[in-house]
């Protein structure tokens, strides 16, 4: 156990701690830290728990979402309390315990189901519509160009190439992005955001929310260090309209089948995420590794999408 430091964080978290009708707390103990956020428990004297998420950019707006979620009936942590302090993000919610069991596909399949019926409704967020999605390509060679110009990632001519080459077809891969479900989209839906323990099932982890094609998220599932696995997807997909999602996620994209075009655009739109986190220097890799993961990222993209 970590005893309460008197930091700036610390004086946020005990300011939310009363406008929750909580007593000071009393241990901080880490669960998760990444570079940009992290997740800890607050014990308090009376032995009672809560969970204390704080964030910087781009993962500040979860606190909105999690609102959104919770008025559209969405098993997500009750929100106790928020606010948005010196350009971070810190919240306190319902302690949910550890989780007790791996979610499986089919349980990704049928939260999905129910989280696209329910399209929370957020604004705020960014919209990632046909034109977006086909700009991608183009988007990401500029990022890498400014990168490259401040001396923090020269990408190699190979990535350069296949970029130039997928902007070519990119509006042509691009097509059926706004058809159903098109809507609220997780963003870093993995089998750690879907929560399953003693007070059941409920969805964690927005930070990564934008508006889109829903059916990213269940390419999200496979995360992106091991290759692509259409038939899973597939399978899933078949699962995802059982448990009353959509038919029109079956249909066809950009001339491909739906499990392979959701697969490309993720590992595209991972390798974006990335490129966005190297700008802030907050990837937490070395050029190195970064350009190592945007090529085998591009790599399979190209595969999937070419």
């Amino acid at each position: 156990m970590k005893p309460v430091s008197p930091d700036g964080l610390h004086a946020t978290i005990t300011t939310l701690c009363g406008e929750a009708g909580l007593p000071e707390p009393l241990v901080r103990e880490p669960i998760r830290i990444w570079p940009l956020s992290a997740v800890e428990r607050v014990r308090f004297p009376d032995r009672t728990t809560a969970i204390c998420k704080h964030a910087r950019p781009p993962f500040t707006g979860e606190a909105t979402v999690l609102q959104a979620a919770a008025r559209a009936g969405l098993p997500v942590p009750r929100l106790l309390a928020h606010r948005v302090t010196d350009d971070r993000l810190v919240m306190l919610l319902e302690d949910l315990g550890d989780s007790t069991e791996t979610p499986t596909d089919l349980h990704a399949a049928a939260a999905t189901a129910r989280l696209h019926r329910a399209d929370p409704t957020c604004p705020s967020l960014d919209v990632w519509d046909t034109d977006t999605l086909a700009a991608l390509p183009e988007t990401m060679l500029d990022a890498i160009g400014r990168l490259s110009r401040s001396g923090q990632l020269r990408a190699g001519k190979d990535i350069l190439l296949s970029l130039a080459g997928l902007a070519r077809s990119s509006t042509r891969r691009a097509e059926g992005t706004q058809r159903p479900p098109f809507g609220l989209v997780h963003g870093e839906f993995h089998p750690t955001s879907l929560h399953r323990g003693m007070r059941g099932q409920h969805l964690i982890d927005f930070g990564m929310t934008f508006i889109g094609p829903g059916i990213l998220d269940l390419a999200t599932w496979q995360g992106t260090r091991q290759p692509p696995d259409p038939k899973r997807l597939a399978a899933q997909l078949h699962a995802y309209v059982t448990a009353g999602g959509t038919t029109q996620i079956l249909r066809q994209r950009g001339g491909l089948a739906p499990e392979v075009w959701a697969l490309g655009w993720h590992r595209l739109h991972s390798a974006a995420w990335l490129l966005q986190l190297t700008a802030t220097g907050s990837d937490g890799f070395d050029p190195s590794t970064t350009k190592q993961i945007l090529r085998r990222q591009i790599s399979t993209a190209i595969d999937l999408l070419r």
